[in-house]
């Protein structure tokens, strides 16, 4: 199933700003979307993510099928060094995010595992029978 919405390239092999500008907004959009708690929307843009992350790895690596590279590491001082912070902040504070709905889905499931087995405890006793 192609989750790219209509009009998007399947590749987005091109500039590698427009590919770094499209995956910080992918990150943003799913930051903000886990912290709404919408894991199901997050988790749909994860194949357009991984296509930019793809794209840009293959514009720095030089992959035959993008010619020469085209992306070169930044500089300590240049604004793209900013960019690719920036970009990498956004990725652990997703990490992040995600592993702090992780935990409390986890703490709310077992909640529901201590309640029935007290409520199998309890039904045992015949306190709950009619």
């Amino acid at each position: 199933m192609n989750r790219m919405p209509a009009g998007e390239p399947s590749n987005p092999v091109g500039d590698p700003e427009t590919m770094l500008d499209r995956l910080q907004g992918l990150l943003e959009q799913q930051l903000v979307l886990v912290h709404q708690g919408r894991l199901d929307a997050a988790t749909e843009l994860c194949d357009q993510t991984d296509q930019c992350v793809r794209g840009i790895t293959d514009a720095r690596t030089g992959d035959p099928t993008c010619g020469t590279s085209r992306l070169s590491p930044p500089s300590e001082g240049s604004n793209s060094a900013g960019r690719w912070r920036h970009v990498e902040q956004l990725y652990r504070d997703l990490c992040l995010a995600l592993a702090a709905e992780q935990a409390e889905t986890s703490a709310a499931l077992n909640a529901i595992r201590r309640g029935k087995r007290m409520l199998k405890i309890y039904s045992g006793t015949g306190l709950f029978r009619r």
